[in-house]
């Protein structure tokens, strides 16, 4: 007996018992914040891209024989979750709990993965511990593993690469080293997670020539990886020619910001240049501290922004994002903060911090750049901002717990027990979540899917569906489906015959997002309408909920019918 409780007392096994003990408890917040509610676009992009893997052996393909080409945009190809959901399909599962099952369980995951980063770089358990408690307890990827979105595989895939990193980095490189490939193969898997996440190839990169022996030929390895399972899955996944149109466009829209990325970077590296080495570490520490003070100055400011939003309002949209992620992430954030200062200080934690905020700095650009105001895109944040975090949290449960035995610095001690109890706080935010948001409005099915289950249950076998929002409606009622453009012609559908029934479901998003095709509907296609139901849902587009003011109205007729009756409406055009 007391040889079994001496081995239970072992570091090891207090360690695993701790992780599993944070990873049953993240487990359960993560059950408590499941949502039915389907958030569009995001949440079907993945479901019909793993349909498409799955019966077309691409991330394109129609929604239905004679339905459009989808997606349409190459931002909405992302297909690792995809293949991950049908991977737990293959095991017998629907496609929509398979999402749920791997949002869940990649999130629960990232638990002992954000222990072995924290563990690895800081060689500390007890640091480790605290990574892992961070990311249990994260409000952000707490409610958003809850839906079916990229947000928990994308992290828990960064926080492998990262560890897969540090674990080689200070060893000696030799060319085709298997734990190099295997960080290039992480690599690739992030960025086929997130197309996002190829911004931390420039903060890597610096990792890699600052700390490694042999920077070159570890990069080398690393990248040959990357490049070969990118261009296999490319290959295997990808219409290639349309690949290459649609990366063109998306480089031609993102000139500017790519531009100024580079510039920064370059102008970074020269500066680095420029001051002589003999001041290089004095420069480094002051430019570390001013950076770490700007930060508790925009922390600052932010809080008070969320408290009182009517006195500090200057920038309120464009710094909407991180304001809200800092306001449901008080652990997260102040310990961030607080590990930052330690190590701002410490010249051997100065280039891992740098890499921090850098990978922080572009990545949180980039999504600038998709959307200002999305609080969830900062959830990637999260395996850089962890770094620091754990490393502040265990220094703060060191201050605390030596203050009180040595019975000095009593000032010190209970500003940091009062971080502590930030814990129990987050534990609670993260366990009510978003429930009560919206008056429950996530906890409830979408609109979308609520009016596409009806239809589906309304129509003819043999129609095509026209619809505002094709995904929901090809999921859930199964018929071939198409959009439509708010501009005369209108419907673009090329090799169906005019004889083909079409059932237009004229919804809320039809007469937001199509406002003149729904009037053409309203004036001129009364005599075919065959029903119209409520789905007793609200309305969402981006920022907008809107209570159901009419009903889902059904037209149905041929489509050669159609198409006259929409130049009957606009003769000139």
């Amino acid at each position: 007996m007391t040889a079994i409780i001496n081995q239970l007392r072992h570091p090891r096994v207090v360690t695993g018992l701790a992780v599993i003990t944070l990873m049953a408890g993240g487990l359960a917040l993560r059950l408590a914040n499941l949502s039915v509610y389907k958030f569009y676009p995001d949440s079907y992009q993945s479901l019909i891209v793993a349909h498409n893997i799955a019966n077309h052996g691409s991330v394109v393909g129609r929604l239905g024989e004679q339905g459009m080409v989808y997606p349409g945009f190459f931002g909405w190809t992302r297909p690792l979750y995809s293949l991950l959901i049908n991977l737990v399909t293959a095991a017998g599962w629907e496609r929509l709990p398979a999402a749920y099952v791997v949002a869940v369980a990649a999130g629960v995951l990232a638990i002992p993965a954000a222990y072995l980063v924290a563990q690895t770089i800081f060689a500390s358990r007890a640091t480790g511990l605290s990574a892992a408690l961070l990311v249990a307890l994260s409000f952000s990827h707490v409610v958003w593993g809850g839906f079916i979105m990229t947000e928990t595989t994308g992290v828990l895939i960064m926080l492998l690469l990262l560890w897969s990193l540090f674990r080689r980095l200070h060893r000696p490189a030799q060319l085709a080293d298997p734990g190099d490939f295997m960080t290039g193969l992480l690599l690739a898997a992030a960025i086929l997670a997130r197309y996002e996440y190829a911004v931390v190839i420039i903060p890597i990169t610096y990792l890699i020539v600052k700390k490694s022996p042999q920077p070159w030929v570890r990069l080398v390895n690393i990248a040959a990886m990357a490049v070969f399972v990118l261009a296999l899955a490319v290959s295997w996944l990808f219409p290639v020619p349309a690949l290459g149109a649609a990366l063109a466009a998306e480089a031609a829209r993102r000139t500017a910001f790519i531009a100024i990325m580079v510039a920064l970077v370059a102008a970074g590296l020269l500066a680095s240049r420029l001051v002589p080495p003999e001041r290089r570490g004095q420069a480094y520490q002051h430019l570390g501290q001013g950076v770490v003070g700007l930060l508790w100055l925009l922390s600052a400011y932010l809080l008070l922004q969320t408290y009182f939003p009517t006195v500090f309002r200057w920038l309120a949209t464009p710094l909407a994002a991180p304001r809200e992620f800092l306001a449901t992430e008080p652990l997260m954030g102040l310990t961030f903060l607080i590990g930052l200062t330690v190590a701002a200080g410490w010249s051997k934690r100065r280039t891992l911090m740098t890499f921090c905020l850098l990978a922080i700095g572009l990545l949180a650009a980039t999504y600038y750049q998709v959307n200002p105001e999305m609080q969830r895109y900062w959830t990637h944040l999260i395996p850089f901002m962890v770094i620091p975090a754990s490393f502040g949290l265990h220094q703060t449960v060191k201050w605390t717990t030596s203050a009180w035995q040595q019975r000095r610095g009593l000032p010190l001690a209970y500003a940091a027990a009062a971080a502590l109890l930030l814990v129990p706080v987050q534990a609670h935010a993260s366990y009510r979540g978003i429930k009560s948001w919206h008056g429950g409005l996530w906890q409830q099915p979408g609109y979308e899917e609520v009016a596409a289950r009806a239809v589906g249950e309304a129509a003819p076998s043999d129609v095509l569906l026209i619809v505002s929002f094709p995904e929901p409606y090809y999921l859930f009622s199964g018929r071939p489906t198409h959009s439509l453009a708010d501009a005369y012609p209108f419907i673009y559908i090329d090799g169906v015959p005019d004889s083909q029934p079409v059932l237009v479901v004229q919804d809320m998003g039809m007469r937001d997002q199509f406002p003149r095709f729904s009037e053409v509907l309203d004036r001129h296609l009364q005599e075919f309408q065959t029903g119209q139901l409520h789905t007793g849902s609200h309305y969402r587009y981006q920022a907008r909920i809107e209570p159901e003011e009419q009903p889902v109205r059904l037209y149905q007729l041929p489509l050669g019918e159609l198409r006259l009756k929409l130049g009957k409406a606009y003769p000139r055009e």
